[in-house]
């Protein structure tokens, strides 16, 4: 566990703390407040009835489940950096006029109209959250940590989950009820301060194997990764391939020539490593 954190070539330590972090970010983004407590905050702060409250949670539910379809089904061609990015300054945005909206309740003239405003605003956030926070933390998780520590670090990063989803789930009715529309505007800050950590410090790894990303944090690891082009540590796709293949007319090996090679190379590197005295 350790080495989890000990400085290396690999940058094993930076790229555990960002796997960390990025469910630290989903939970902190304040998804559980609506998804936990959609119906009270619609009740109490909103001022719906029971009924309607608990038809619109329902219907913002499914914005949730809407959104989670993008990903699942574009998400290598959407990449990662960029939709989390955006993902979190939506729900930032989403969270100031909620709260904006919210602030109005005490006024007779436009409880209503601010209210159906703030309803309108929570699924929004709904379904952008979907769209990116929801999904793609899951996989970035273990694409972020190197194979050596691929375990270890796919745990510690998944364990922020659960632990920040237990602290906002025991916060949410105390500060929903004493603070009111004000608790809208701490979740507007952290959305906006994690959008500004994946847009500085995450590097864009759609297309990229998970040895084009060990290679990519050994030779360009920085604190700011997302200042660097990763388009050099692209892997081809098997469309591409096949279809470079079948323009150039490669010559093909037989599986005989494959092992052949194979052996040859492991041969090679035995010889090498006798002569120099290292370890196979």
């Amino acid at each position: 566990w350790k080495r989890l954190f000990k400085k290396d070539t690999a940058r094993t330590r930076q790229r555990v703390i960002l796997a960390y972090m990025t469910m630290f970010a989903q939970q902190v983004g304040g998804i559980n407040l609506v998804n936990y407590y959609i119906t009270t905050v619609l009740i109490n702060n909103v001022g719906l009835a029971r009924n309607l409250a608990m038809i619109l949670a329902g219907v913002s539910s499914i914005c949730f489940t809407l959104g989670s379809l993008v990903p699942s089904l574009y998400g290598d061609k959407l990449g990662r950096r960029i939709p989390m990015t955006l993902g979190h300054a939506s729900g930032g945005f989403s969270m100031m006029m909620i709260s904006i909206m919210l602030s109005f309740q005490n006024r007779e003239d436009l409880a209503a109209k601010t209210g159906a405003a703030a309803v309108a605003f929570f699924f929004i956030y709904q379904l952008t959250f979907g769209a990116s926070v929801n999904c793609l933390p899951w996989v970035l998780i273990p694409e972020l940590v190197p194979l050596q520590a691929r375990a270890r670090g796919t745990a510690i990063g998944v364990s922020a989950n659960w632990l920040w989803n237990f602290v906002i789930v025991e916060i949410t009715p105390v500060i929903i009820s004493d603070i009111k529309w004000k608790s809208y505007l701490i979740f507007t800050f952290t959305n906006f301060a994690f959008a500004i950590m994946y847009f500085l410090f995450y590097p864009e790894i759609k297309q990229l194997s998970l040895e084009s990303i060990d290679r990519l944090f050994a030779e360009k690891g920085q604190i700011f990764m997302g200042f660097v082009d990763t388009r050099d540590f692209r892997v081809t796709t098997n469309y591409d391939l096949e279809s470079t293949v079948e323009s150039a007319q490669l010559p093909t090996m037989s599986k005989q020539e494959v092992e052949y090679i194979e052996k040859a190379e492991i041969s090679s590197i035995v010889e090498n490593n006798d002569s120099t005295g290292t370890e196979k």
